[in-house]
């Protein structure tokens, strides 16, 4: 039934835009990377419309009385996450409910709640899900209520609303000393939001797709990460430089059974907590006596050719226009379209 499904895509190209002085821009795609989309949904035999930015999408939308225009049902696919701040990349899942339009992303509120790293934090924390312990710092207060993370303690300092490793580098990493809450406090005020910080997790990273399909989370299998081909990162992380020129790999199918059960479980029971749809992401640290940490939920996972979602599928036998046809197929079941 895929030629009567219209999906228009509506994403941020880093090539459309200004140069940006805090580089959000490596949060956006390629011209490839968004050729690959296209291409993808377009061989996986759907109509497909694509919209550069929430300002083109909206007015098309308005300019057609509401409706994407197509005949037939008609589903939005969204990247875009312009402008700056908490809540910004909800701008079309909200849009879309008011309008009455499928989306294949999470609602606002989900979509909001997942990119504030403390509140997600503080959430799985309450359902006793594993998470580094953590601590928040602005520029103009200091630290959140005054909880400063122990002395000597290895520490990684995260942007509060970000993704992608946005403000990430090496200096991100060391110990609480006045040296690194200047350095806080500079990142605070440069990119206008809390920075928080959490005790680093030395040993590998898994990133871990998650299917929701009837009200139920299903974890794919952990892709390990790599560095240089090495998928013992230690205290190595995935820094703004490494990910803005896709500077690392992925290791589909490398983790050990027990660790991967665990992974999955509990990657499972966090999109469950944090009321995600459709394909989401949830990355861990792993120490080497394995007690793995949540370290970041995607609610828009990346799904082209550099991603750890194809490296699983991929891994599986599937082509890549088939794993995007999976994910409009998973949201089709919730919007009832398909029978059973």
């Amino acid at each position: 039934m895929a030629d009567e499904i219209t999906v228009a895509v509506v994403l941020n190209r880093k090539e459309a835009i200004p140069d940006d002085p805090d580089d959000r821009a490596t949060e956006y795609l390629s011209d490839h990377e968004a050729n690959e989309l296209i291409v993808g949904f377009r061989e996986a035999g759907f109509r497909t419309r694509y919209y550069e930015g929430e300002h083109a999408f909206v007015s098309a939308v308005m300019d057609q009385g509401g409706k994407i225009g197509a005949a037939g049902r008609s589903i939005v696919y969204n990247l875009a996450q312009s402008g700056t701040g908490p809540g910004r990349k909800s701008m079309i899942p909200a849009f879309c409910a008011l309008n009455d339009i499928p989306t294949c992303n999470s609602n606002a509120y989900a979509v909001s709640l997942v990119r504030h790293k403390l509140h997600v934090h503080a959430l799985l924390r309450r359902f006793e899900l594993p998470t580094p312990d953590t601590w928040s710092f602005t520029a103009h207060s200091g630290w959140l209520m005054g909880q400063a993370p122990p002395k000597g303690e290895i520490l990684i300092a995260k942007a509060a609303y970000e993704a992608a490793s946005v403000g990430l580098d090496q200096e991100s990493v060391g110990v609480l000393s006045a040296t690194y809450e200047r350095m806080l406090a500079a990142k605070s005020s440069s990119l206008g939001q809390p920075m928080v910080v959490q005790r680093l997790i030395s040993g590998r990273e898994f990133e871990t797709p998650v299917v929701e399909i009837d009200g139920r989370f299903r974890a794919l299998g952990p892709v390990g990460i790599t560095l240089d081909g090495d998928d013992r990162l230690d205290d190595r992380i995935l820094a703004y430089d490494s990910v803005a020129h896709d500077g690392y790999g992925f290791a589909p199918g490398t983790v050990e059974a027990p660790l991967g059960g665990r992974l999955r479980t509990a990657a499972a029971k966090t999109c469950e907590v944090l009321g995600v749809n459709g394909f989401a992401r949830v990355d861990f640290r792993v120490p080497d006596n394995g007690d793995a940490r949540v370290i970041d939920v995607a609610t828009s996972p990346h799904v082209v050719h550099h991603s750890s979602y194809w490296a699983t599928f991929e891994h599986a036998g599937w082509s890549h226009p088939e794993m995007l046809a999976c994910m409009i197929a998973v949201n089709g079941n919730r919007l009832g379209w398909l029978e059973t």
